[in-house]
């Protein structure tokens, strides 16, 4: 035993020592250099580009060969030099030991270590990948037989063995746009020789990470290939068996054949991938393509089969056949807990023919059912039935975003659909339908609709509704009845035929809490709204043209309130009771009150859907018939701007404040009675009149009532045609007014004048500004008085009153006079009437005329003619006074005419002798001491 040993151990040393001597030898004696000088002339030979080699070694590992190390394979020429076409570490070529001792070299394994590849396609189509010369690399005695494709695969298995490590490939296409980068990628084949005609091929194929950049979007994943085939050089045939190609850790298997020959292509090919989990699926997916259904949630399993024949020479070149089984697949939406579950369902695909069937399905516990063929892809018809309870959260991506933002709860649905896809408007569609608790929010809504109830019946002729309710807040809708031909509109909305035909009848019924509606109301004027409006109405037409509605209903309106901003003063209360015949509104009761006045409405509105839903082309108005009633209504308080004579900032309040619901588009006439009308600050009690509204024309006619102890009437015309600038026209009558309230509400001479005045005229104005207003008022008018009183005061009165002691005279501040007539003119600002004739006690006569300004400045002339007595006491003081006697002394009454002027502002008047008037008279040199003579009568002699 120790002998066998001992041979044994010497055997081995001496086949070691042999090994090492042979090693040695191969170092010393191979032709290193030789072999790099064939390798790159060879090489550059067969690819026609030029080959680089750093340095050559000899191998072991894995057997005997020839190591070629930094190679490096140039682009060709006209291409960057210094981005070569490959670039290895290394590469290993494995020798067959026989041949080496005939000092032949033939290779059976190609190891390539490293290598980074790049292919490049510019947009003229040329590329740095077309070798002219592969067709040598392929085996001699088939190369004649060869087409220029399977030249190409023959160039890749022309080893017996193909070994790729840790490669980096890159490629772009300038045409498409198209870079991809396969990163680590590793590649294992081998080429077996089973008979002068056949060759079989094994090989795989891994790339940890694959990166498609096009148009700017990117996409990664990871490849591998497992590939067992056969390949017969007589019959120009691939088999193709047990194949594995995996995706992003998705794998698919592959077996079929394919035939080259004739010019013909024929193939037969069967896919199957078992037990896929649609997560991993889905993860494999671009999240930018996942985007329409981000809120679905999918998960379950998948088997997928298809079966593939193509025949270049058939009519119908390519036929398939694919069937997806899913298992336990559930579908669900965001966070809602209920889902759909199809524990099993089929869907088959083949030319021309989809049907999708799902028996054992529930949605909430709920039985699902779903059978669906569609045949004709051309020309697409479908057949089908749905039956089983739906989340119509699942229908929401389903919705244009511009009807709605969120929808949920439950459908309960059993559908039938039949006819051509292109049709659609001719589809059959019938079934049933119930939702229970839906909750919607529509676009523009701040609060969401819920308690959504339907139970409906429906076909293509007409949806039977006998059951629809919602909620929205504290407000409650419901409608019964039918609506025919919705569907054929929806299914083709571009239809008027569709359009047309659309019919409505039913029963609305409603009550709505105002405050409900208040965050659909302006935020930017703090819109405040509450009451409750109760609705039951009857409707028959097509709503989606209401001027057509026929309606026949009542709305109620109670303890409603509403304030914003806008408006001067709140509706503290609106109470109203409205009836609806066809197109006529009856109003048979509205009252409102705000926080300063009252209105009561009663009347009837004609043609009021036509007016409010009419067409541009027709121009068909709304008309209103009312009778107005109220206690107290104070314009100055509620639309201050529209009394544009009125003291006060009323600018600053912009026109748009008046509510659009106060001056409708719409033509009315009708009358009103007024126990308290403010306008302008004028009180007036007793008021009637009529109203007529035209085209934009506002017209207030046979206006009568009672203001400042008088009875006044007139008529005024509102031109509304431009609501930036309206414009004002009128005539009033006045009679037995007190004059002073008067005065005091337009001048600041209410203390100077009392009486009766009996005035009548004509104004015009524009705009709703005051100061506009008054600068653009223009107003003739003519007043008288009977037994009236004039009062002086201020200094006006000191002056007078000391003219009087001079001639003897005593002067109360108040004095009496028959008769007033005159014309009062307003224009450019200024009010003036022609002349005011009044006497002052035993002083003698007044006679002025001139005018004062909106912004209090005096203008007035006028005269003072001296009683006799004061005539004579006058001039018998003798002086230069008493020579111009002849001139100052209208000689027919032999009294003396004292020329006054008056100046100065309403609040400081200024009374002077216009003794310009006289001067003309005098000699030059008496023109001073005249003046100051005339001017010394109104001040007090020194003492």
């Amino acid at each position: 035993m120790k002998k066998i040993k001992r041979i044994l151990i010497y055997s081995v040393l001496i086949f070691a020592s042999l090994l090492l001597v042979a090693l040695i030898g191969l170092k010393i004696f191979f032709p290193f250099e030789k072999a790099k000088v064939l390798a790159i002339e060879r090489g550059e030979e067969l690819l026609g580009r030029k080959i680089s080699v750093e340095t050559v070694d000899l191998s072991f590992w894995g057997g005997l060969g020839v190591r070629l190390r930094t190679v490096e394979v140039g682009n060709c020429e006209g291409w960057d030099e210094t981005s070569p076409l490959l670039h290895a570490d290394d590469i290993d070529l494995k020798l067959q030991i026989l041949p080496l001792l005939s000092n032949e070299y033939k290779i059976d394994h190609l190891i390539i270590n490293k290598p980074e590849i790049l292919l490049y396609r510019q947009r003229d189509g040329r590329d740095n990948f077309t070798f002219d010369r592969l067709d040598s690399l392929a085996p001699n005695d088939a190369t004649t037989r060869l087409s220029s494709e399977e030249k190409v695969i023959g160039a890749v298995v022309s080893f017996d063995r193909l070994t790729i490590h840790n490669g980096i490939l890159r490629y772009r296409d300038d045409n498409t746009r198209t870079v991809v980068t396969a990163s680590d990628f590793n590649l294992s084949t081998s080429l077996m020789r089973k008979n002068s005609d056949v060759y079989s091929s094994k090989g795989k194929l891994s790339i940890k990470r694959v990166d498609l950049l096009q148009d700017d979007s990117l996409q990664s994943g990871s490849v591998a290939f497992d590939y067992n085939a056969e390949y017969s050089l007589s019959d120009h045939s691939l088999r193709i068996d047990d194949t594995k190609l995996t995706l992003n850790d998705i794998p698919i298997m592959a077996k079929g054949q394919v035939e080259l020959s004739g010019g013909a292509t024929v193939a037969r090919v069967s896919f199957s991938s078992e037990n896929l989990s649609i997560e991993k699926i889905l993860s494999s997916v671009p999240q930018k393509d996942l985007s329409t259904i981000s809120d679905i949630s999918l998960s379950g399993n998948v088997t997928v089969y298809l079966d593939l024949d193509y025949d270049s020479q058939r009519e119908i070149s390519l036929k398939y056949a694919s069937t997806a089984t899913l298992d336990e697949v559930m579908i669900g939406y965001r966070d809602n807990p209920d889902h759909l579950t199809v524990s099993k369902g089929i869907v088959d695909v083949k030319n021309d023919n989809l049907r999708v069937t799902v028996e054992q399905a529930t949605y909430n516990s709920e039985p699902f059912r779903l059978n669906c063929v569609v045949n004709d892809f051309k020309r697409p018809e479908i057949n089908g039935d749905l039956e089983g309870v739906v989340d119509l959260a699942l229908l929401r991506p389903l919705l244009p975003d511009s009807i709605v933002t969120m929808l949920s709860g439950e459908a309960k649905v059993s559908c039938r659909v039949n006819g051509l896809v292109e049709r659609i408007s001719e589809l059959q569609v019938s079934g049933d339908i119930e939702i229970k608790d839906g909750i919607c929010l529509p676009v523009g809504f701040l609060q969401q609709i819920d308690r959504i109830n339907l139970s409906a019946h429906f076909d293509n002729e007409t949806v039977l509704v006998k059951k629809l309710s919602a909620n929205l807040d504290s407000s409650i809708i419901s409608f019964e009845g039918r609506v025919n031909n919705i569907i054929p509109y929806f299914l083709h909305v571009d239809s008027m035929m569709a359009i047309d035909s659309i019919n409505v009848d039913g029963k609305i019924e409603a009550i709505v809490n105002l405050q409900s509606i208040e965050p659909f109301l302006a935020q930017e004027k703090d819109a405040k709204i509450s009451g409750v409006i109760s609705l039951v109405s009857s409707v028959r037409g097509n709503p989606l043209e209401p001027e057509s509605l026929f309606i026949l209903g009542r709305l109620k309106v109670k303890d409603a309130m509403y304030s914003d901003i806008s408006l001067s003063e709140a509706i503290t209360e609106l109470n109203a009771e409205i009836s609806a015949y066809n197109d006529t509104l009856i109003i048979d009761h509205l009252r409102v009150q705000f926080e300063s006045s009252d209105i009561e409405l009663y009347g009837s509105v004609s043609d009021f859907w036509s007016g409010l839903f009419s067409n541009k082309k027709r121009s068909r108005r709304s008309m209103m018939s009312f009778t107005m009633k109220s206690n107290r209504f104070d314009v100055d308080s509620l639309f201050p701007e529209a009394a544009p004579a009125s003291d006060g900032q009323y600018s600053a309040v912009s026109h748009d404040t008046i509510p659009p619901l106060l001056l409708p588009d719409i033509n009315a006439k009708g009358t009103f009675v007024f126990d308290t009308l403010i306008y302008s600050k004028i009180p007036m009690t007793d008021v009637t009149g009529k109203i007529k509204l035209k085209n934009r024309l506002l017209v207030c006619s046979d206006v009568e009532g009672f203001v400042y102890s008088g009875s006044l009437s007139g008529n005024t015309l509102i031109n509304l045609s431009d609501m930036n600038r309206p414009v004002y026209s009128g005539s009033f009558v006045a009679n037995q007014v007190d004059v002073s309230a008067i005065a005091t509400r337009f001048s600041h001479f209410g203390e100077i004048i009392n009486g009766k005045i009996n005035l009548s005229g004509n104004y015009e104005g524009t705009g709703w500004d005051p100061d506009e207003f008054k600068k653009s008022l223009h107003m003739t008018s003519d007043a008288s008085m009977q037994k009236g009183k004039i009062a002086t005061t201020g200094e006006l009165f000191t002056n007078i009153k000391t003219l009087a002691e001079k001639v003897g005279q005593t002067l109360d501040q108040e004095q009496s006079f028959r008769s007033l007539s005159t014309s009062i003119r307003v224009e450019d600002g200024k009010v003036s009437f022609d002349q005011f004739d009044t006497r002052l006690g035993d002083l003698g006569d007044l006679s002025i005329s001139g005018y004062y300004s909106f912004d209090g400045e005096l203008s007035y002339q006028g005269g003072l003619k001296l009683s006799e007595s004061a005539t004579a006491k006058l001039l018998s003081s003798g002086g230069l006074l008493s020579g111009l006697s002849g001139i100052l002394t209208d000689k027919s009454v032999n009294r003396i005419k004292l020329p006054l002027l008056i100046t100065g502002t309403v609040s400081k008047p200024k009374l002077d002798i216009d003794y310009s008037s006289i001067k003309d008279k005098v000699k030059q040199d008496l023109t001073e001491q005249t003046g100051a003579l005339l001017k010394g009568l109104f001040k007090k002699d020194k003492k």
